[in-house]
């Protein structure tokens, strides 16, 4: 049996810095399509528009060109060989947590390896708890600025076991003490 990777449509708001996590059935130009239209119903939902997308050359969006614009959002292509850096970034970072979750599960607390078929859940909380974690420099949230809502800790970050440690960080003011930042 081949390990066949499902493709995950992941796009990040440049502004908010939200990202949305799509899975796709394959790269085809009718899933891609379905995917946008998805992400568009997000922004739709919270009052927001979609106005444009950037993408670096997929085979299952340059075709689509014509009825994205149909749906009012502009796509922009980079030329050949570029890549969107926010995106390959985004991308990277959900990779790399999900991959360490799986670790643990493996190593730290259960002592086996979850199957492949979980690949695709890791990466869609991995972006749900990133959504959820205030970026440099930003008082609010990519959850906070897009939604409008605060984060609620008991129905967004629930999944801390009773007796697990957990740091919380407490807001750095200008202080040149020692005070402890953690708790």
């Amino acid at each position: 049996m081949k390990n066949i990777k499902k493709p995950l449509m992941i796009h990040v708001d440049v502004c908010s810095k939200f990202t949305t996590g799509v899975p796709l059935k394959d790269k085809s130009e009718q899933a891609c399509t379905n995917a946008i239209l998805q992400i568009k119903a997000v922004y739709s939902r919270n009052k927001k528009e979609l106005k444009q997308l950037v993408f670096d050359h997929e085979p299952g969006i340059m075709p689509i060109e014509d009825t994205l614009n149909e749906s009012g959002i502009e796509l922009k292509l980079k030329a050949v060989g570029q890549k969107v850096g926010l995106a390959k970034v985004s991308i990277w970072l959900i990779r790399e947590k999900a991959r360490a979750t799986k670790a643990g599960i493996q190593t730290n607390k259960f002592g086996y390896m979850p199957p492949n078929q979980l690949n695709m859940d890791l990466c869609l909380d991995c972006i749900s708890v990133l959504i959820r974690i205030p970026k440099l420099n930003k008082d609010k949230t990519p959850y906070e600025i897009l939604i409008s809502l605060q984060p609620d800790h008991l129905r967004d970050l629930c999944s801390v076991e009773c007796r697990e440690p957990v740091v919380v960080k407490k807001p750095k003011g200008i202080s040149s003490d020692l005070s402890v930042t953690g708790q």
